[in-house]
């Protein structure tokens, strides 16, 4: 779970609100719940809450805001950021080996061409690389585990290439 957005709002009067005593602070935060247990989501406002509280000393309250209203950039099925090495697939992060984010990259950097082990051998490993050219599928076989689906297609005696339905943005992350 990560929290996308926070912003201080003008406050909107809710029954709860206008009953309350003392002054009000309205903070809106925007989290990403996909694939979160519900009691983490709960766990992390009752944080909130009481930080809210503790700081402002005003009554906090919790309001739900349907996600329509909210102003945020749906999640791209793969987002790379070369400068940072961060990978995130449908808006979580995924912890990627050295080799396996070069993999990835190198793949998502030409979209749609196919590429032999020894290819990929000498472009993303170097030409130094003394290994066996199998390793290609073992980083193939770890992206799939860690990225969940089918990210690199194989091409039956020629090689492999990037799944051609996948959404891939490469750049840097939103703030």
């Amino acid at each position: 779970m990560t929290v996308t957005a926070v912003r201080h709002l003008t406050p909107v009067p809710t029954a709860a609100a206008i009953d309350a005593p003392g002054p009000r602070l309205t903070i809106t935060v925007q989290i990403s719940v996909t694939g979160t247990a519900p009691a983490e989501v709960a766990r992390v406002l009752r944080d909130i809450q009481a930080l809210a509280e503790q700081v402002s000393d005003a009554t906090v309250i919790l309001t739900p805001v349907p996600s329509s209203t909210v102003e945020a950039e749906p999640p791209v099925g793969l987002w790379i950021d070369p400068a940072s090495r961060v990978v995130l697939r449908d808006g979580r992060s995924v912890r990627l080996t050295r080799r396996e984010f070069d993999l990835l990259l190198f793949l998502c950097e030409h979209p749609r061409q196919v590429f032999s082990r020894d290819h990929l051998l000498s472009h993303v490993w170097g030409y130094g690389w003394v290994g066996g050219s199998r390793t290609v599928d073992v980083h193939v076989r770890r992206l799939r585990v860690k990225l969940g689906g089918p990210v690199v297609r194989t091409v039956h005696g020629v090689g492999y290439r990037l799944d051609e339905g996948l959404e891939v943005r490469i750049g840097q992350l939103p703030e």
